[in-house]
């Protein structure tokens, strides 16, 4: 993808979110964004206002047959890793899990 084309795919994102991913574009992916807060708070709701569904329905799945050990562990993997999920559903097209 040419720079023309990414900054296309940032028309009508919110500024913080085209800042993130501005930085994890221009790092080629090796920066994976920073906290964010949003996600980690309301974790599979944040996902499915982002239109997430595979990742919340693989976080709910999970979360039910470890006994709820496993929302713990995605409540923090969407905190640490929320901006690059949407990063690459949104620029990308793809829905990445972990």
């Amino acid at each position: 993808m040419n720079e023309i084309e990414f900054e296309n795919k940032l028309v009508g994102l919110k500024t913080k979110y085209q800042d993130q991913f501005k930085k994890i574009y221009e790092s080629n992916e090796e920066f994976k964004g920073d906290f964010n807060i949003m996600a980690f708070l309301f974790g599979v709701i944040w996902c499915l206002s982002k239109g997430l569904w595979v990742v919340s329905i693989v976080a709910i799945v999970v979360s039910i047959f470890s006994s709820g050990i496993g929302a713990i562990i995605f409540w923090l993997y969407f905190g640490f890793r929320g901006n690059y999920i949407y990063y690459k559903y949104h620029v990308e097209g793809k829905q990445v899990v972990l």
